[in-house]
């Protein structure tokens, strides 16, 4: 303890052997193990920062530009054969190609509209995902069961949610058609609920 320029007392802290004042050296001063409110510190405890982040499943935006355009573009050139060299194939089969391959671009278009609406979002209140019905969500502390179950057989990798006491089950299907794998999903939302908790 010391006193400054004006008379009141400060705190000082002890010095290094060079003569500085070291990190190790304030640490022995009497922080050690505290944080700056006068706690105790504990760096298990400390907010992970991405966490704060929400996490989000979506649809691969491009993918379903992709779909659309190469659709629309294999109903042209049926619809040139058509009109050009229909010699080449049954005129009712061409068109009908060619208005199944300009539905098949229109609904992907229609869906491509939709890609900007998440999927799924967990934070640290909880998560919420769009099911058949709409939205559906849950807090953390009213989750009764959230895993990422693995690919099995012809049944791709999904994320489960399910309420206290609720005996419905709310799910997802991961893939190729969204932005996040499973094992990736499996570590984003133990970050959140372990950050929730705190």
């Amino acid at each position: 303890m010391s006193t400054d320029v004006m008379g009141r007392d400060v705190m000082s802290w002890p010095d290094d052997e060079s003569g500085g004042s070291s990190p190790d050296a304030r640490r022995a001063g009497g922080l050690r193990g505290a944080d700056i409110f006068g706690g105790p510190r504990d760096d298990a405890m400390l907010l992970d920062v991405g966490a704060a982040q929400p996490f989000e499943i979506r649809r691969r935006s491009w993918l379903y530009g992709l779909v659309g355009l190469t659709a629309w573009a294999l109903a042209g050139g049926f619809g040139w054969i058509a009109l050009e060299r229909p010699q080449y194939a049954p005129l009712p089969w061409v068109w009908g190609a060619c208005g199944v391959l300009v539905a098949i671009g229109l609904v992907f278009a229609w869906m491509l509209r939709q890609v900007r609406t998440p999927l799924f979002v967990a934070d640290l209140h909880g998560v919420r995902l769009l099911g058949e019905n709409g939205w559906v969500g849950f807090l953390w502390r009213e989750m009764g069961d959230v895993a990422v179950d693995p690919r099995r057989l012809l049944r791709g990798p999904r994320v489960r949610v399910r309420g206290q006491g609720d005996d419905r089950e709310h799910s997802i299907t991961l893939g190729f058609a969204t932005n996040v794998s499973a094992p990736q999903a499996e570590i984003e939302l133990a970050r959140r609920r372990a950050a929730a908790s705190y």
